[in-house]
């Protein structure tokens, strides 16, 4: 008998998203927020409409949404950026959900020592790549920041570095030492003119971005045999805050280096001081 010639596959109607999601991006830049909060919303938000397969989802499909990311095992940070995206979107359609955010952890839990620090400075032989790594440690950078850096950004002889759109969405001025001036000025030297504005280019003469940002530090990393978790971020914000508090150094100092918004971060680091603690009440609780 002849096959019967039928076929028999269901075909799910694709919803085009485009429309909705520039529409939620002009939402996104009329609320105020930075360029790469818009982005990452509108790319959760895409992810989001696309397992739906609706642009106009309910509080029902939110919370199963929601609760699926559980069953991912996502990390509290990425659950909590999908919820800050979902309660704006429907915000936006007038359709309001109720989402719970989950309580970070602030426990530190890996940083880089006084010698790692040292063992990849001391592995790097790259003229701009030591410039950048003395940046970022001695700036305290975030590498969204780095790679946001422009020629005028850098005033050599106030030994300063303006940082624009920070995490906290407001302009910085930053202090470098010694170190770090003597690397820039290394690295400017031989640094082409070209039309990019950048103040690190590659060697395609782009922008840095963060992913090659972390690719080049993990690469020193491995070289000057560090085996410690932890990448960039670890590198450029919690060693830093590490190695000043463990040398006595206040917090309110730490929280305006590190340009934390609330003293609870930075709180978090106190846990590594007990014996500094310990030093300064010997020293002046006397009588």
């Amino acid at each position: 008998m002849a096959k019967i010639s039928i076929d028999w596959t269901i075909n799910k109607q694709i919803t085009d998203f485009k429309p909705r999601l520039a529409e939620f991006h002009r939402y996104l830049e009329t609320l105020g927020l930075k360029k790469n909060t818009v982005k990452l919303y509108t790319g959760l938000i895409n992810i989001y409409l696309v397992e739906l397969n609706s642009d106009m989802p309910s509080s029902k499909d939110a919370e199963q949404f929601y609760k699926s990311l559980y069953d991912k095992k996502l990390s509290r940070s990425a659950i909590n950026n999908f919820v800050a995206a979902i309660l704006k979107y429907h915000a936006m359609i007038n359709n309001p959900v109720k989402l719970k955010f989950i309580r970070l952890n602030n426990a530190l839990p890996y940083y880089f020592d006084q010698s790692d620090i040292l063992n990849i400075f001391n592995i790097c032989n790259n003229i701009k790549h030591y410039a950048m790594l003395k940046v970022l440690f001695f700036g305290c950078l975030r590498s969204g920041e780095l790679c946001n850096l422009d020629l005028e950004d850098y005033d050599p002889d106030r030994s300063t570095l303006r940082l624009r759109e920070t995490k906290n969405g407001s302009d910085a001025i930053i202090y470098v030492n010694d170190e770090t001036v003597a690397s820039l000025t290394r690295y400017l030297k031989i640094r082409p003119q070209l039309d990019t504005n950048a103040l690190f280019i590659t060697d395609y003469c782009n922008r840095w971005i963060p992913k090659e940002v972390l690719r080049m530090f993990l690469n020193y990393k491995e070289k000057a045999k560090i085996t410690k978790k932890g990448g960039v971020h670890c590198f450029s914000r919690h060693s830093p805050a590490t190695l000043m508090i463990t040398k006595g150094c206040d917090l309110r100092s730490v929280q305006a280096i590190l340009r934390h918004r609330d003293i609870h971060t930075t709180l978090r680091y106190t846990h590594l001081c007990d014996a500094v603690t310990r030093e300064k009440q010997t020293q002046y609780l006397t009588l």
